[in-house]
């Protein structure tokens, strides 16, 4: 795994290192058709259909982070943006989130 800076990152920072994520059968398969399905189109639906599922699952772990005490600028970082473009993005999922 990699830190906000691109750098090996075991997750022990931030109390992690016991964490367990698991892949859902619907992103999986969205997976294996985008890469495997010969028909360009059929691909090109299981790809955007991916790329949603992850959209998903960004803002779910953004609302983890806000509630393992991470800042917005953190949060930023590791997702390529500004403090303030990450807060704009993720400011409504993370409020059910208790903060630390």
């Amino acid at each position: 795994m990699l830190n906000g800076r691109g750098e090996p990152d075991d997750g022990s920072a931030h109390g992690l290192e016991h964490a367990s994520r698991s892949v859902s059968h619907v992103m999986t398969a969205a997976w294996e058709t985008a890469l495997r399905d010969p028909d360009p189109l059929v691909a090109l639906v299981a790809t955007r259909a991916l790329g949603e599922l992850l959209s998903t699952r960004e803002v779910t772990l953004a609302a983890e982070a806000m509630a393992e005490g991470a800042t917005w600028g953190e949060i930023g970082s590791s997702v390529g943006v500004s403090c303030q473009a990450a807060w704009e993005r993720f400011h409504n999922e993370s409020r059910s989130s208790p903060a630390k």
